[in-house]
């Protein structure tokens, strides 16, 4: 397995929080499915390998979408589930959140809980042929054509600096004490935090304090103290962090399995057998 994480440089890192690359060509994989949670923020997607993106929404096992091998991925405040074998090797673009509204032109809300295809994007048709031409040299390569794709649509008209109100909700102040400070309206607040981040408020703070919650667990040694967890990260008890848990990732906190303790939003699923659909037969002998 092979993973790469770059830092862009200034001004894209205030935007960007990696450039990453990862492949597992030619090993073996002790899973086949792996449920993504929710994060809060929007990602470029382009496998190396095939030239599709596939997934599935939620719990909805028999349904699964098709995107060509290049996807604006936008910001999710529920799961969905992705088949290893479109890991093989793939490439992408995290933003921090916010971060995309600075890229792409519109409401990042249009986004939200979706995929897009790139080649249905101003100016974005050709990247991943790019990117391919690239990955044929190196992936120093690949990182300096995701440079400078980046750099050629980063706009300053078009972002909106929504990193403070950002830090204020992360630190649990309520959306109408946010909307106070910055002196606007908590109609406009939402407004325009949903148009750069592609959440309202509420929905990305929920989403950010379960990716404090599923990190914790996921680098914790040994079993898992759900309770003192649920207080840590400021739920009411045990019996809230279940239903919060559940409602934004649908499965319980004990069948939560991460990759890693790195990779806490990826999920190892226990029952890919029910998502054994064509499309993964074919992935298989492909």
């Amino acid at each position: 397995m092979r993973v790469i994480a770059h830092s862009p440089p200034k001004p894209l890192g205030a935007w960007i929080s990696s450039i990453w690359y990862f492949e597992f060509e030619g090993l073996e994989v002790s899973h086949e499915m792996e449920r993504i949670l929710p994060n809060g923020a929007m990602q470029l997607l382009v496998n190396l390998h095939d030239d599709e993106l596939r997934w599935w929404d939620g719990n909805r096992q028999s349904c699964a979408r098709r995107l060509p091998g290049a996807a604006l991925a936008g910001a999710f405040a529920r799961p969905f589930v992705i088949d290893t074998a479109q890991q093989r090797a793939i490439t992408g673009v995290s933003f921090a959140p916010g971060g995309a509204a600075a890229f792409f032109r519109g409401s990042m809300r249009e986004f939200a809980n979706d995929h897009v295809a790139l080649s249905d994007l101003p100016g974005c048709g050709s990247i991943r042929d790019e990117l391919l031409e690239a990955h044929s040299r190196s992936v120093g390569e690949v990182v300096k054509t995701w440079v400078r794709f980046l750099r050629a649509r980063w706009s300053l008209e078009r972002r909106c600096d929504i990193r403070n109100a950002r830090a204020q909700l992360e630190a649990g102040v309520s959306v109408q004490q946010v909307a106070d400070l910055m002196s606007v309206s908590v109609r406009k607040f939402r407004q325009d935090f949903a148009g750069s981040v592609g959440l309202t408020p509420k929905a990305y703070a929920r989403v950010y304090r379960l990716g404090r919650l599923a990190g914790s667990a996921a680098a914790a040694d040994g079993e898992r103290d759900w309770a003192a967890l649920a207080l840590q990260h400021g739920y009411f008890d045990q019996s809230h962090m279940i239903h919060e848990f559940r409602a934004l990732t649908g499965v319980t906190p004990m069948d939560y399995s991460p990759r890693s303790a790195v990779d806490w939003n990826h999920s190892v699923l226990a029952d890919a057998d029910s998502y054994n659909t064509n499309s993964r037969a074919d992935a298989r002998t492909g």
